[in-house]
């Protein structure tokens, strides 16, 4: 189709036309930004709100937890000592992670560990046994080696049975330990 338009019209509608479009979108997203914001402004006072219940709830937990609180009878007195008990029982847990560090830093990559089962006998000592998948006799016997070179297991010896196997043994290393401080 031919334009019979002179060439100043045609720049000067192409101008409108671009202007027009230009304002169309500034508009359309100043309708959008300010709609966004009214839509923001409900999520706003809610979070508000829930923040300030979280304030007012710690701060009356902490009011709680400062009171005395007398201990009535026999029955109380024995909860409070089974919960001395339990977090007696935590804090020997902090043994755990310095145990297995050091009896999973000598492990060769074709030795693999299923499952691990703790007895704290006392502070600091317990025992603990290792079950888990070896790909050949050799990386078992290297693995014993290397936990019997760890200055804080005892006894660790690969039962017999586990090594009728040649590869893929399922194996079972029970071994004692005693942490000073762990």
């Amino acid at each position: 189709m031919v334009n019979l338009l002179p060439k100043q019209e045609q720049i000067k509608l192409r101008g409108l036309y671009y202007s027009r479009l230009v304002s169309a979108f500034l508009f359309v997203l100043a309708f959008v930004c300010l709609a966004g914001a009214v839509l923001l402004i409900p999520s706003y006072i809610v979070a508000k709100e829930k923040a300030e219940n979280a304030v007012l709830k710690l701060q009356e937990a902490n009011m709680q937890a400062n009171k005395e609180v007398p201990i009535k009878n026999d029955i109380e007195l024995g909860l409070l000592k089974e919960r001395i008990s339990i977090l007696q029982e935590h804090n020997r847990q902090s043994a755990i992670p310095y145990v297995l560090s050091r009896a999973l830093d000598g492990r060769p990559s074709n030795v693999h560990i299923t499952s691990l089962t703790f007895i704290f006998k006392g502070d600091g000592e317990g025992s603990v046994t290792l079950a888990g998948k070896a790909d050949s006799r050799n990386a078992l016997i290297s693995f014993a080696e290397n936990l019997k070179k760890e200055s804080a297991f005892a006894g660790a010896t690969v039962p017999v049975s586990d090594l009728v196997q040649e590869t893929n043994i399922q194996f079972s290393l029970p071994l004692q330990f005693n942490l000073k401080t762990p």
